[in-house]
C-alpha cells in the first residue's frame, strides 16, 4: 500500500519526517495568516506616538475598601499620590469620600444579607492627574494605565495602600 515494512510512505519518505515537515509548515503559514489577516492600519509603536495621543486631565477615583478611621484620617485632601511601582506622582488629592463598610453576610438558610462591618469604611480618594490618551485608553507615566477595576500600590505622606481603580473621568 502506501506505507511499507520500513515505515517509508511510498518507500521513499519516513513517516515521522513527513509530520515535522507538515507541522512546521502548519505552523508557518499559521503565523502568516495571523500577521497578514490584521486590520487595523496601526502597529503597535504607533498607539504610543504623539500624533495619535493627547494629554488630558483626568479626575481618577481610587478606593480603598475595608479601612479603619486612622487610615481614613490620616488621608488629607492636598498631599501628593505617589505610585510605589514607579515612585512618580499620580498628582493631588482633590476630594475623599468615605461611607461604613459593608459585607454580604450568608445566613445558615441561605438568605444573603449585606451587613455594615463595625468600625470599618470604604474610603474613595479622587485624584486629579494628566493622562496621554491614545486608542487603548488613559496613561499616565512609564507603566501606569487608567483602568477600571485595576488595583494600584500607592503612596502619601501619611498612608500606604493598594486601591481599586473606581471612576475615570476626563475633566476641563
Amino acid at each position: 500500500m502506501f506505507i511499507d515494512k520500513k515505515g517509508k510512505l511510498f518507500g521513499k519518505i519516513n513517516i515521522i519526517d513527513l509530520c515535522v515537515l507538515l507541522a512546521i509548515v502548519i505552523g508557518v503559514a499559521g503565523v502568516a495568516f495571523s500577521v497578514y489577516s490584521i486590520k487595523s492600519n496601526t502597529s503597535a509603536s504607533d498607539v504610543f506616538k504623539k500624533d495619535s495621543a493627547r494629554e488630558v486631565t483626568l479626575e481618577v477615583g481610587l478606593q480603598i475598601k475595608g479601612v479603619r478611621d486612622v487610615t481614613r484620617d490620616a488621608i488629607i485632601v492636598g498631599d501628593e499620590v505617589f505610585t510605589t511601582q514607579t515612585n512618580t506622582s499620580l498628582g493631588k488629592i482633590k476630594k475623599i469620600e468615605s461611607e461604613p463598610a459593608t459585607k454580604n453576610v450568608t445566613t445558615y438558610d441561605g438568605s444573603v444579607y449585606t451587613a455594615v462591618v463595625p468600625d470599618r469604611y470604604d474610603v474613595t480618594i479622587y485624584v486629579e492627574t494628566t493622562a496621554t490618551k491614545n486608542e487603548t485608553g488613559y496613561h499616565g507615566d512609564k507603566k501606569v494605565q487608567f483602568l477600571f477595576g485595576k488595583y494600584y500600590e500607592i503612596k502619601t505622606a501619611t498612608i500606604k495602600t493598594t486601591p481599586m481603580i473606581s471612576s475615570v473621568r476626563e475633566v476641563e
